[in-house]
């Protein structure tokens, strides 16, 4: 679909934010490091498939459309680089492995190699090794997380989490299911997986780029939304 650069001013009622700011985002000189197409589609992404609450997350008290945009445009340009990750497999039915180890590798370092082999090697994910995971998936440290700009697995996939509706144990059986997940791959994709975490700089640049797009589409959306009301005040004169 070809946008005409000439931005015509139309009701937003009749005309989806999303397609507005498609036209917005192609008239606005951003920064080289954001990928325009791939902020668009992940705006459409966040507008036909928001972040939903379910029994486990109230994601409706935490996430902004920001935040979506922030880790899914993350999210996107994780998997063009580790692209092999896509073919590895689900912790389960419905819950890519990818998702979970892009949004670990974007939590502040808390995740290193040698922390996620640690936690590997002791198969227990109440263990010591992997208290990080606790940390991550406390409900207090989510609010916390999105305040901070964190990139954040339900954010990428509320949906996911559907599969482990099971009550207080939920936290375990997602880590249980990714020691099992990484035990179930061959050594050259342990490796892959493991190497991820070694790749700060990327993943920095990575989270730095997934901010600023998260900044141009709230400069964007407030744009649009400033000529809609410049619109509705000169028509009540015209």
């Amino acid at each position: 679909m070809i946008f005409s650069k000439k931005f015509t001013f139309i009701k937003l009622a009749s005309l989806s934010l999303v397609s507005v700011l498609f036209v917005s985002l192609t008239q606005t000189r951003a920064s080289a490091d954001v990928n325009i197409n791939v902020l668009n589609s992940v705006i459409k992404s966040c507008q036909d498939s928001p972040p939903k609450s379910n029994s486990l997350f109230q994601l409706s008290q935490f996430l902004k459309t920001e935040d979506c945009v922030r880790s899914r445009y993350y999210y996107s340009l994780f998997l063009s680089k580790f692209n092999a990750l896509k073919d590895l497999g689900d912790l389960r039915p419905g819950f890519p492995a990818s998702v979970l180890i892009a949004a670990m590798a974007g939590y502040y370092g808390a995740w290193t190699s040698e922390k996620f082999l640690d936690c590997m090697v002791s198969k227990e994910s109440n263990s010591d090794e992997c208290m990080p995971s606790n940390e991550y998936w406390s409900m207090g440290s989510l609010s916390a997380a999105l305040n901070r700009n964190a990139i954040d697995a339900t954010s990428i996939c509320s949906l996911c989490f559907d599969v482990y509706n099971t009550g207080s144990t939920w936290r375990q059986n997602i880590f249980n299911d990714l020691i099992t997940w990484f035990y179930s791959l061959d050594k050259s994709n342990r490796k892959l997986v493991v190497d991820i975490f070694s790749d700060n700089q990327f993943i920095n640049s990575l989270k730095s780029e997934s901010q600023e797009a998260s900044q141009l589409y709230l400069k964007s959306k407030a744009k649009v939304e400033q000529e809609e009301q410049e619109r509705k005040r000169r028509e009540l004169l015209q």
